[in-house]
């Protein structure tokens, strides 16, 4: 479950201990022990930087192939239909 939702899975253990100990929030709301004026209190965040997710890796790629006599061929910045032409004519 974990790591379907992208959650470290020591955080869920953290999570069950507090929960089995009693001192989750949520578990001393359900049985009373938190007093009603810690209820209205806003909750601590720690600061959260968000960043832009990964690049996309290149779309285009150098290509060398090596001929039976030894010649080689290179094509820099091929694309897929530069590699469906040069798969088709090779084989």
């Amino acid at each position: 479950i974990a790591r379907e939702n992208n959650i470290n899975t020591n955080q869920v253990f953290r999570w069950v201990r507090e929960a089995k100990q009693g001192q989750a929030r949520w578990v001393r709301i359900a049985t009373g022990s938190l007093p009603v004026a810690k209820l209205n209190e806003p909750s601590t965040f720690l600061p959260v930087a968000v960043s832009s997710p990964k690049p996309a890796l290149p779309t285009t790629l150098s290509i060398t192939v090596e001929l039976a006599n030894g010649h080689r061929v290179t094509i820099n910045n091929a694309d897929a239909q530069v590699m469906r032409v040069l798969l088709s004519a090779l084989s």
